[in-house]
């Protein structure tokens, strides 16, 4: 069938599609545009499609780039920018920031993904000087193992741009000068190649982030750390608007040190991916010894406590880092002293043995008063095709576990959620719920 036979609906349908996929392959959407004499009049009054310019190394790119932004008319700009690893030729840097100069007045979004010193120097240069009055969104992240320094650093802009999205990988920042944080919203940072360390301080900006919602501290090969992972100084950061923190492969003695000394009245839900077992030694080997310490010092001082209902807890893919019974222990008695309002507990089958440590906790009078506010169980793993034998040793674990906590009278769980394989659910599957449907109020089965 020929496009042109297709309703009107079904060609834009198509064409938003690749308009939405245009940061990978921005010719698609002048392929489709070359059909028909019809189709090429209705892409190009349809100024919305073609706002997702890309500017890569080649001036193809940048003529196509320029293209995009004459036939989306006045409507803001999500650029994004990919330089190879190689240094740009004259001409090429000369044709990149007409282009770039061009769309500055429109960029809204500006993702940037580079490798190569030149180009963090060159968007240094950008960032720095050009008005960017519409930037609202910026996600940046530099891919160099070698480079090492604290010239590894990328400028905030700060003529006109008023940023809700930061997201910065792979970089340290200088100081801030004039940019403003008054409407942050999002923030991820980003570091790590195997146990490289990003080397910057969180004290210098935070306070400034008072509209914060959402903070994100990500180790993306290696561990995450800052420069204050040693500890906080002792005024708290406080912020005001803050709902969610997310560690990810993130040195132990930063996490403890940021949740004690984090002021969020209004945090709902913390994160913790890959077990903050290790901390900041050189070879990544030191194990923190830290969590009962820290746990001591939130009950001495219970105004370090946090208000966060849910907590996750994850290993990450490669399932390093596992803690032994005795370091599980310290973490747990710091989780039961920073979250003492904690009603949600997410968590994946490695970690469901703390459920055993509040029972244990319970029988010799320790605080469990952590375990009593729970009354809602996530089991943060995937029971699939073939895995009736590991659905079986989970609904008798937790039958177990959840059973004796109940008789104790210190979680009573009315909402269980499971994620199971239909193949595996009840009438079809061979594992019975039914030890479990004895227990809590509500099972949750989803995919």
């Amino acid at each position: 069938m020929k496009l042109d036979a297709l309703p009107l609906e079904l060609c834009l349908m198509i064409a938003r599609k690749l308009a939405m996929s245009s940061a990978t392959d921005p010719s698609s959407l002048i392929r489709l545009s070359s059909t028909s004499s019809q189709m090429r009049n209705l892409l190009t009054q349809t100024q919305e499609l073609w706002t997702r310019p890309v500017l890569s190394g080649s001036e193809s790119s940048h003529k196509l780039a320029r293209l995009f932004m004459a036939r989306s008319g006045i409507q803001a700009l999500s650029l994004s920018i990919n330089l190879p690893e190689k240094k740009l030729t004259k001409k090429k840097v000369q044709s990149f920031l007409k282009s770039f100069t061009e769309a500055a007045p429109r960029i809204a979004d500006l993702s940037v993904r580079i490798s190569h010193p030149f180009s963090l120097e060159l968007m240094n240069t950008l960032l720095g000087k050009v008005n960017l009055p519409q930037l609202t969104g910026l996600d940046l992240d530099y891919d160099n193992v070698d480079h090492e320094g604290f010239d590894r650093y990328i400028t905030l802009p700060s003529n006109g741009a008023q940023l809700h999205s930061l997201s910065l990988s792979g970089v340290q920042t200088q100081p801030y000068g004039n940019f403003s944080f008054d409407d942050l919203a999002y923030f991820y940072l980003g570091a790590g190649e195997p146990w490289k360390w990003m080397s910057m301080s969180i004290e210098s900006f935070l306070p400034l982030a008072t509209s914060l919602q959402e903070l994100h501290f990500v180790g993306k090969k290696g561990m995450f750390r800052t420069s204050m992972d040693d500890g906080f100084e002792d005024v708290p950061i406080v912020l005001p608007a803050l709902r969610s923190v997310n560690f990810v492969n993130v040195a132990a003695g930063f996490v403890a040190s940021f949740l004690r000394e984090v002021n969020a009245p209004i945090l709902e839900r913390v994160d913790i991916t890959t077990p903050p077992h290790r901390t900041h030694d050189e070879d990544g080997e030191h194990i923190f010894i830290g969590w009962p310490g820290a746990a001591g010092s939130i009950m001495r001082k219970p105004s370090y406590a946090l208000p966060a209902k849910t907590l996750k807890l994850c290993h990450g893919p490669d399932g390093a880092a596992r803690y032994t019974p005795e370091q599980l222990i310290g973490f747990t008695l710091f989780l039961v002293a920073i979250f003492p309002a904690l009603s949600r507990l997410e968590m994946d089958a490695d970690y469901c043995s703390i459920l055993q440590l509040c029972e244990n906790f319970a029988r010799r009078n320790r605080p469990f008063a952590w375990a009593q506010k729970i009354e809602e169980v996530k089991v943060c793993e995937h029971f699939g095709t073939g895995w009736e034998a590991e659905l079986e040793d989970a609904v008798k674990y937790l039958s177990l576990r959840l059973g004796g906590l109940k008789e104790q009278g210190v979680m009573d769980i009315i909402r269980l959620e499971l994620s199971v394989d239909r193949s595996l659910r009840p009438p079809v599957g061979t594992v019975s719920l039914e030890p479990l449907q004895k227990i809590v109020g509500e099972i949750v089965l989803t995919d």
